[in-house]
């Protein structure tokens, strides 16, 4: 007789990540489609409401001099572009692209983007430049993660060609008992 199985363990701190990822990235399309949904029916237009405060504090980042554009100012930047596109690509697939809204949405999206390209520029410098600082840290690390594998390739062709010289076997075994 087994021992009944236990059951698993719920908690937050238990269930693996890309599980509470998916449920998340589900309730927020659930909750974005609610919003654009009702925008599109009673004619609200949620994105008239928070896009003009976003726009805003792009165009005030934007007019910043660029000593004081520092990496907290652009992550705020970056942040509010993503709202953005977010928003955009949410309503898109949501109400589909010849919606009304969705044409202004986007059209209202590029104008933001090119009032703002001073911002934006900067922000392509500085994930280009990221991008670079994470390419060479990571070169160090791939070159000992290639010479590890072909040390451990070389030891095992050097075990083989062992056991071929020894008349061994050079399949594995089986561990079990037999059956026969």
């Amino acid at each position: 007789m087994f021992a009944a199985p236990k059951p698993v363990r719920q908690d937050e701190h238990y269930r693996n990540k890309p599980q509470l990822f998916e449920e998340h990235l589900a309730q927020w399309h659930a909750s974005e489609t609610a919003r654009l949904e009702q925008a599109a029916k009673n004619k609200r237009e949620i994105w008239h409401r928070e896009f003009p405060s976003k726009y805003l504090h792009l165009a005030r980042i934007n007019h910043l001099p660029a000593a004081n554009l520092t990496n907290n100012i652009l992550d705020v930047a970056r942040s509010i572009f993503d709202w953005m596109r977010e928003r955009v690509s949410a309503a898109k697939n949501i109400l589909g692209e010849n919606h009304g809204l969705v044409h202004e949405m986007q059209s209202d999206w590029i104008k933001a983007l090119t009032r703002t390209d001073h911002t934006q520029e900067l922000i392509h410098e500085t994930d280009l430049q990221q991008e670079q600082e994470t390419t060479q840290r990571i070169k160090p690390v791939k070159e000992e993660t290639r010479q590890l594998w072909q040390d451990i390739e070389r030891q095992r062709e050097t075990h083989k060609s062992r056991q071929q010289k020894n008349g061994q076997r050079t399949k594995p075994r089986d561990s079990g008992p037999s059956m026969g």
